[in-house]
């Protein structure tokens, strides 16, 4: 095609591409290698084209975004396979590209072939990716940036040997189970987990609504998130096995509220929820595997992980080129501000003063890690380290996974288990989860009607013109399906009890909104 008739969104295109072909050039990839990613761009550049000329695109531009990340990222990989002298790196990445590719090929067929054809591409896919394929198309109301970040995790599973990763994450699963039963055997505390939790760490039980109202109902002006971290640091007997100040924690804990804006969804309330979903983690799972400072960073991470969030996400804030993007280099802008905020507290309350000056580094260092890593776009990356981790800490000899504690970058699967926790809501009992779901559905639009008001593009997801009944309950399938559930499948590898009872939930949830979606799609019909 020549560049000179392009759309102005080919051209977009086109820019983008050619700074993937400068990564190509940086990373001196073979020619095989350049050539094959050259066509794949062409032919995405070209189909995005002829879309636009229709009128559509929006998926176009989608599948571009998963051609350009996964690549890009098994690039990366290609080169640290090269310089870590892994054998046959080069072909083994050419090949991942390849079925990379081909993945891109059936979307793209899908989307304008006949109906045969596109069946037979999607058909001859990789198992996993024929997943990826079938949700691309199910889940319309998911950003095409959140499913460009699961294609990434698709062609890195591509990428490794399906059935050792699958070999893996059992070996996992069923380590941790060993030790649970063992803490069981041992423990007849553990012997009626519910009956033995208290309420402010019990998934069933806990809600945080009625918890908020009931602070609200009493006399003393201590909000929830505050009361219950208080209850938490005590519950755990952090305020005996390390040097902290009930005072210092208390007027922190109180400032840090009330940082928090109110928003719809990123509320004080909100990190309330995400604190005790970490607690449930604690209690049920990681306990007996970490330490009483991995505790207290992580109960400090969840507290703190959306101090000042202003409704608006971090593409906004960058598109808009305001003052706090600038200020991050328009990277993880949200999470940074709350991490610079929540260690501004923590200097001026003096909640550390007293640790050990490597203490106070570890505690510092693992908020850094949390805190950033609640950054979806950090969501494959983080997944992809998971995984791996578990496969580093499995011990052959023992066939046991190794406790958390133990594990080389401890800061990962905290980091996960806090990025779980914060996407842990359409789990909670389903009255809780739809309130949550609603939640984040007004906050997109709000933030869709200032874009619009800005005249920017507003996305399907962000636009409440295109509200429909149970949209709000297709969006989460999609959110569920793509990944919350995934997620918290991967955290079974490492906290089983506590990722069998949200994936319980999860399950009961997905069958409760499929069904008030075919009532809304019938009531919908009837009125037609």
């Amino acid at each position: 095609m020549n560049s000179g008739s392009e759309s102005l969104h080919a051209k977009s295109l086109r820019r983008r591409s050619e700074d993937l072909q400068r990564r190509l050039e940086s990373l001196g990839v073979s020619v095989s290698t350049k050539g094959l990613v050259n066509e794949a761009v062409e032919n995405v550049i070209a189909v995005a084209d002829d879309a636009y000329s229709e009128g559509k695109g929006t998926w176009e531009l989608g599948v571009y975004r998963t051609l350009h990340q996964s690549v890009r990222r098994l690039l990366v990989e290609r080169k640290d396979g090269a310089s870590n002298a892994l054998p046959n790196a080069d072909a083994d990445i050419l090949q991942a590209i390849n079925k990379t590719v081909t993945m891109v090929d059936a979307l793209l067929l899908k989307l304008h072939g006949k109906t045969k054809a596109s069946k037979q591409a999607v058909d001859l896919l990789d198992p996993i990716a024929q997943g990826f394929v079938t949700q691309f198309f199910q889940e319309q109301t998911i950003q095409p940036v959140v499913l460009a970040q699961q294609m990434v995790q698709v062609s890195l599973a591509i990428r490794h040997d399906s059935s050792h990763l699958r070999t893996s994450l059992s070996w996992g699963r069923q380590s941790s189970q060993k030790s649970l039963q063992s803490s069981i055997t041992s423990d007849s505390s553990y012997a009626t987990p519910l009956q033995s939790e208290t309420f402010i760490t019990s998934w069933r039980n806990f809600d945080v609504l009625e918890f908020a109202t009931r602070c609200d109902a009493e006399e003393a002006s201590v909000g929830p998130l505050e009361k219950l971290s208080m209850e938490l640091f005590e519950h755990f007997d952090l305020f005996k096995t390390l040097p902290l100040k009930r005072s210092s924690v208390k007027r922190f804990l109180a400032d840090i509220e009330v940082s928090y804006r109110d928003n719809d969804y990123h509320n004080g309330v909100h990190a309330a929820d995400v604190t005790q979903a970490a607690a449930y983690f604690i209690e049920s799972s990681l306990q007996d595997q970490i330490e009483p400072i991995h505790i207290f960073a992580l109960l400090l991470s969840a507290v703190v992980h959306d101090v000042g969030h202003p409704g608006l996400n971090n593409a906004y804030l960058v598109a808009r080129q305001t003052d706090v993007a600038e200020r991050w280099n328009n990277v993880s802008v949200n999470e940074n501000g709350h991490l610079y905020t929540a260690n501004t507290l923590l200097k001026q309350y003096d909640v550390l003063k007293d640790f050990a000056d490597d203490d106070r580094v570890l505690v510092l260092k693992l908020l850094q890690k949390m805190v950033l890593c609640t950054d979806m776009e950090v969501h494959a990356d983080l997944v992809k380290k998971v995984i791996e981790a578990v496969e580093r800490e499995f011990d052959k000899e023992a066939g046991l996974l190794k406790p958390v504690k133990e594990w080389g970058e401890v800061w990962i699967p905290l980091a996960f288990a806090l990025h779980c926790a914060d996407i842990s809501n359409p789990a909670r009992p389903y009255d809780l989860a739809l309130y949550w779901a609603n939640a984040i559905v007004e906050e997109f639009f709000k933030q869709g009607d200032l874009q619009r008001g800005f005249q920017m593009s507003v996305p399907g997801f962000m636009d409440r013109r295109l509200a429909s009944p149970a949209g709000t309950q297709s969006s989460q399938l999609g959110f569920i399906k793509v990944i919350v559930k995934p997620s918290l499948e991967l955290l079974d590898s490492y906290m089983p009890q506590a990722a069998a009872e949200l994936l319980s939930h999860i399950e009961t949830n997905i069958e409760r909104y499929e069904d008030d979606v075919n009532k809304a799609l019938m009531i919908d019909t009837r009125t037609v």
